[in-house]
């Protein structure tokens, strides 16, 4: 993956305002990572985003493109396809832990990442709307599997 710059802040304001992940936060809040240095990245088709046992020290936010998400159990194949707007990489950034699948990209991407010392830059505001942002998601993704378990629509 390399680093992207966004000379363009108005076109990709308006990109970032489609996504779910980036609902809550101001056109300050947005145009100041759009600004900021290195946190968005292209990625070619069939490039690896994440590993599979590496640590989780940052997450991604899919701005276009799709990647597949690997089966964690070394089958061959997705269990899961993502396209603009998803989030992964937040749980092994969360907890610090391995990468529990391999990412993929489909076709070329652009991505938003986030690693931990970008965070730690991050105005404190800014910094807790991204934390609460990345427990949304993890709330609805436990939610979407607790609907699966259960049998319920």
């Amino acid at each position: 993956m390399r680093p992207i710059t966004m000379h363009d802040h108005g076109r990709m304001l308006r990109i970032l305002d489609r996504l779910e992940f980036f609902a809550e936060f101001s056109s300050i809040e947005k145009i100041e990572l759009i600004k900021a240095k290195n946190m968005f990245v292209l990625a070619e088709p069939g490039e690896r985003i994440i590993e599979r046992g590496t640590r989780g020290n940052c997450f991604y936010v899919l701005i276009s493109g799709g990647v597949g998400v690997g089966a964690a159990t070394g089958e061959e194949g997705n269990f899961a396809t993502l396209g603009p707007g998803d989030v992964f990489g937040e749980v092994a950034f969360l907890g610090g832990t391995e990468r529990s699948a391999d990412v993929v990209a489909d076709k070329q991407c652009i991505l938003f990442w986030l690693g931990r010392a970008s965070m730690d830059k991050l105005a404190g505001p800014l910094r807790e709307k991204i934390k609460d942002q990345l427990i949304s998601c993890l709330v609805r993704r436990v939610e979407t599997l607790n609907r699966q378990v259960h049998g319920a629509p």
